[in-house]
């Protein structure tokens, strides 16, 4: 048998016994990030600053295509 690692917070694991087990690539952190992004876009916005929140929105859809095409293809 393969040895299984947790590789994120996401994966619980209890000793050698991986509870969650998960093959591939952790995809939570990727949505953390774009998360981030359109939070800062957001926020960014708010404070009147449009330049800034713009940047930060073609990051996020940056990040948005990337994931796109590397996971859901």
């Amino acid at each position: 048998m393969p040895k299984v690692y947790a590789l994120t917070w996401m994966d619980a694991k209890v000793d050698d016994w991986v509870v969650t087990p998960r093959r591939g690539k952790a995809v939570e952190i990727n949505g953390l990030w774009y998360n981030a992004l359109k939070l800062l876009e957001g926020w960014l916005a708010e404070e009147n600053e449009p330049g800034k929140a713009e940047r930060v929105a073609r990051c996020a859809q940056q990040a948005r295509e990337s994931f796109k095409r590397a996971i859901l293809v």
